[in-house]
């Protein structure tokens, strides 16, 4: 299968990079109403947070575990009983997995356009091949209104329709055009996490080391200097220099172990929220408090 100059759409769009910002809930809010702005959507700012939300470990792995769920398994083509060995070689090639890895994104990222190049037998590698090109999520608008692949992805310009000939005959999508994807509820969960995460740091900063205290005489001034500078090169710790006459007081809502606490279940609440979402469970992933084979069994059926 050959595909046309006029076709070339991949390498006529100008494609850039991700976006990396600090995430919060505004600004995930602020990507929901551009996503379903019905004159001028944008999923710019939503697949850039998507992009950017993918770097948390904990989401790797469980978006990995179904993933491969899917990917581990050998698919067989049958037709009238008979399996056909050529389609069935294709099927099972790494350009299949690549292929399937993108399609099967489309539940996270909510929708999904792939360029089918061509499928040719490679003589020197003596199998099947697929070439196919993702097309940028940012730049496609598969709403009714529009249809349509734009050239900027700030712009909702009708350039490449898509779902019309000869585009159509080269195309493969998959998804429902008003569908943000699982991505979406996960979000909050990685913006908290990572919040949580800073607070823990800057906890264990301020009160995970000794607190080193200086007292100087109200008229030595010089002395304070020489012994802001010897604190400075002591160490990172947290230290204070104050005069004789001024009164040190550290207020802590409970012991230091129990307030470190806080943080790791804040944390663990989480990470149990993005399982739950992704894989509708957590006991395939991490051990529960009263965890058992069964309990178990029944996560891993789910």
């Amino acid at each position: 299968m050959k595909k046309g100059k006029e076709t070339n759409m991949i390498g006529l769009l100008d494609t850039r990079q991700t976006y990396h910002s600090t995430q919060s809930i505004s600004r995930w809010k602020q990507a929901i109403n551009s996503f379903e702005s019905p004159l001028s959507p944008s999923r710019v700012m939503m697949y850039d947070m998507y992009d950017d939300i993918m770097l948390d470990g904990h989401l790797e792995c469980v978006w990995g575990k179904r993933l491969d769920a899917v990917l581990n398994r050998k698919l067989t083509y049958v037709k009238d009983g008979i399996e056909d060995e050529d389609i069935t070689s294709l099927l099972n090639t790494p350009d299949m997995r690549r292929l399937i890895t993108e399609l099967m994104k489309t539940i996270a990222y909510g929708f999904t356009l792939i360029q089918v190049n061509g499928i040719f037998y490679d003589d020197e590698q003596e199998c099947y091949r697929i070439d196919f090109d993702l097309i940028p999520r940012k730049h496609v608008h598969p709403e009714p209104a529009f249809e349509c692949v734009s050239k900027e992805q700030s712009d909702v310009c009708r350039d490449f329709l898509f779902m019309q000939p000869p585009l159509a005959k080269y195309m493969m999508w998959a998804g429902d055009p008003t569908d943000k994807g699982i991505l979406i509820k996960v979000a909050p969960y990685v913006i908290y996490k990572r919040g949580g995460f800073g607070d823990w740091a800057q906890f264990s900063e301020m009160f995970g080391m000794p607190f080193r205290e200086a007292i100087y005489d109200s008229y030595d001034d010089g002395t304070r200097q020489r012994i802001q500078q010897f604190l400075e090169k002591w160490s990172s710790s947290t230290y204070l220099v104050h005069q004789r006459d001024v009164e040190l007081k550290i207020h802590d809502t409970g012991n230091s172990a129990s307030s470190a606490d806080i943080y790791d279940k804040f944390i663990a609440v989480c990470d149990a929220g993005i399982s739950k979402t992704v894989l509708g469970n957590t006991l395939t992933t991490e051990q529960g408090d009263n965890g058992a084979r069964s309990l178990g069994e029944v996560h891993e059926d789910e």
